[in-house]
């Protein structure tokens, strides 16, 4: 970029021309056809006596015969029409006609570093050299350079054209830089796109098609279908009417792409309705619009042939300094009008809007396209318009390079840190996810695991042995009425001289007393075998052998008096001999519970009081049954410890003469088995 970007600008790039390759800078221009650089003969006007640049010699060149003048947006220039050689970017095209300016008024090529010329991006049919050389004797390649470039071929019998090969894919890539914009720089590609700043992806470029026209297209040109702005918070919409353009018909303002000059040209009409949108009108003095320096204006314009394309424009872009008078609290607006006929367009949109997109001019089909690809962001378009218009400030002050690139292309910038952002945010999303996801699949697994631990160590509780004789007396009744299969806890708890109510329950030692009082003692009528005694329940056993009756009643003996009977049958006995009282019983712990169902009752066989028998010793080794010693119905052989007890308890009962009650203090407390 040359100039200061705002009232004077120039996007140039180098150029060799001549067989000698001597390099110029030449204004990109996407308005213009033709090439024309200024000649050394150029000494009279103003912009050629003060440029000091370098000056195009073109002695070396094959001329035509042909003139060139051509009206510019800011002067004419005129000159001879030569043939040269012209190389840009590798690519090098021979016998390409130009002019060799002799006369430039009211260009200013000193700007900067200075320029030399302009070469021309726009469409074939609109180039004035090639009407010029129509009808040059002998004839004369007319091709304009972008045609030589994609057209890849050579005329004249190779006396013209590409001679090197040509871009694969055909073309023009546009990136404008924005002044006083730290860290960004203005990009041509050729079939290419060049390195695009903040993340831009050129698959994003929107395509519109251009204009037609008779005889074909002649620019750049695409409809304008809106324009709004934010006026307060409020967006307003100009009032667009039809395009006075000449050569094409289109309901809405015809705009032409041009990357020369510095802002924007309308015609009159539409200026006026534009700055209207402010209540703003031109100048008395030289009909120019003016607007306040901080005044934001935020325009978006939509643009596109058969598509939208809106493009918010930096509200920096849409207002300048006055050159002469840069502390003037009015600035210059970008888009001014002239009172002359603008046929190829009702607005030209140049530098101060293409700097807010990426351009694309293709050659890949026929008519050409234009592509667009929008990236100002206007909320940081207005942030950094504070900054600099109101709080005075630089862009970037105080922040680092990449920092401060904020919209235009800065929009970009935050898109990309905003990208990365959010991909830093959702992958620590999906951390945290997949943690959460984790840890609650290790805690339903845990607690399943714990929960069949814990049914599994029920029911192995539910199989363990019988209560210790220790335990609770509701555990004790439990466990009894698991091992005899009665459903009466009071009949089993007879055995042991425990007073329990008919229900169950404990009775209190009133109720014992009480009961013992009223206790009516009945002794066993006749000794019952098993087969003569069948439980009924309910507390009650009856003989069933007529003029045998053997009857239980529900009442209670103290601990120190023996019960009538007891059940017992080998391994299958429940109820071992307290020591502690001779006629006494208790469950066994190590005996494993079992059903009711699981016992053999007709198998099993009472074991009596022994009213004046002597059992006798009986030896676990060697059991030797006596008619003397031992009752008929006791087995005279039994491998069974239990019995063996039961049946030295009563050995040991016989012989003292002590009463039940004494020799319960006096027998020793052995072990219980």
């Amino acid at each position: 970029m040359q100039g200061d970007g705002l009232v004077y600008c120039a996007y140039t790039l180098p150029v060799f021309v001549g067989s000698n390759r001597q390099q110029f800078l030449l204004e990109v221009d996407t308005g213009s056809s033709d090439t024309w650089l200024v000649s050394n003969s150029c000494t009279s006007d103003p912009a050629c006596s003060t440029f000091t640049g370098p000056k195009y010699d073109p002695s070396n060149a094959q001329p035509t015969g042909q003139n060139f003048g051509e009206q510019q947006q800011h002067g004419i220039i005129s000159g001879p029409i030569v043939q040269d050689t012209i190389e840009i970017g590798g690519y090098v095209v021979k016998g390409q006609a130009l002019a060799a300016a002799t006369s430039v008024q009211n260009e200013i090529l000193s700007m900067g570093a200075g320029f030399s010329g302009s070469l021309g991006l726009d469409l074939q049919a609109n180039s004035v050299i090639a009407r010029a050389v129509a009808s040059s004797s002998p004839p004369v390649d007319n091709s304009t350079f972008t045609t030589h470039l994609f057209s890849n071929t050579t005329s004249n019998n190779g006396a013209s054209g590409l001679t090197t090969p040509g871009p694969s894919n055909q073309f023009i890539s546009l990136l404008l830089e924005r002044p006083f914009y730290p860290g960004l720089a203005s990009y041509l590609g050729i079939g290419a796109h060049p390195p695009l700043p903040y993340s831009l992806n050129p698959s994003q470029v929107t395509f519109s098609d251009i204009l037609p026209s008779d005889p074909g297209p002649l620019y750049w040109r695409i409809p304008l279908t809106r324009v709004s702005a934010d006026i307060g918070g409020t967006t307003q919409y100009m009032s667009l009417g039809s395009t006075g353009a000449s050569g094409v018909s289109s309901i809405y303002p015809v705009a032409v792409v041009d990357s020369s000059g510095s802002g924007m040209m309308a015609t009159r009409s539409f200026a006026n309705a534009f700055y209207g949108m402010w209540g703003v009108g031109p100048g008395k003095d030289d009909n120019q619009y003016y607007v306040p320096c901080n005044l934001s204006m935020n325009v978006t314009m939509t643009i596109g042939s058969g598509v939208s394309i809106d493009v918010p424009i930096h509200p920096l872009d849409m207002s300048m300094p006055i050159p002469t008078d840069p502390n003037n609290p009015m600035c210059l607006g970008s888009l001014q009008a002239t009172d002359s006929s603008m046929p190829q367009g009702d607005l030209i949109i140049g530098p101060s809007f293409l700097r807010n997109v990426y351009t694309v001019l293709s050659y890949q089909t026929n008519p050409p396209r234009l592509g667009i690809l929008p990236f100002t962001n206007p909320a940081n378009a207005l942030s950094e318009f504070n900054l600099v218009r109101v709080n005075h400030q630089q862009i970037g002050s105080g922040l680092s390079p990449s920092q401060a690139n904020g919209s235009a292309m800065g929009n970009n910038a935050h898109l990309e840190s905003d990208s990365k952002s959010t991909k830093i945010g959702v992958k620590v999303l999906i951390g945290v996810s997949v943690f959460l996801i984790i840890a609650g699949l290790i805690i339903f697994l845990s607690v399943r695991t714990l929960k069949r631990r814990w049914t599994r160590k029920a029911e192995e509780d539910q199989h363990q042995s019988l209560p210790d004789p220790e335990l609770s007396g509701k555990e004790k009744r439990a466990a009894v009425r698991g091992v005899f299969g009665i459903a009466d806890g009071e009949e089993a708890f007879a055995m042991f001289g425990r007073v329990v109510n008919t229900n169950g329950n404990r009775r209190t030692d009133n109720d014992a007393d009480s009961m013992a009082s009223n206790r009516v003692e009945q002794s066993p009528t006749t000794q019952a075998s098993p087969t003569d005694t069948i439980p009924k329940g309910d507390g009650e056993e009856t003989n069933t052998k007529p003029g045998k009756t053997h009857t239980h009643h529900r009442f209670r003996r103290p601990p120190y008096q023996s019960v009538d009977s007891v059940w017992g049958s080998g391994s299958m006995s429940g109820l071992i001999q307290d020591t502690r009282y001779a006629s006494m019983y208790s469950v066994h712990s190590g005996i494993s519970s079992f059903n009711r169902s699981e016992v053999d009752i007709a198998a099993m066989k009472p074991v009596e009081e022994a009213d004046g028998y002597n059992l006798g010793p009986v030896s676990p080794i060697q059991r030797t049954a006596s008619p003397d010693t031992m009752d008929a119905r006791v087995p005279p052989v039994s491998t069974n410890p239990f019995e063996v007890m039961i049946h030295q308890a009563r050995e040991a009962e016989s012989a003292s003469p002590a009463t039940p009650k004494a020799q319960a203090r006096e027998a020793p407390h052995l072990p219980r088995a």
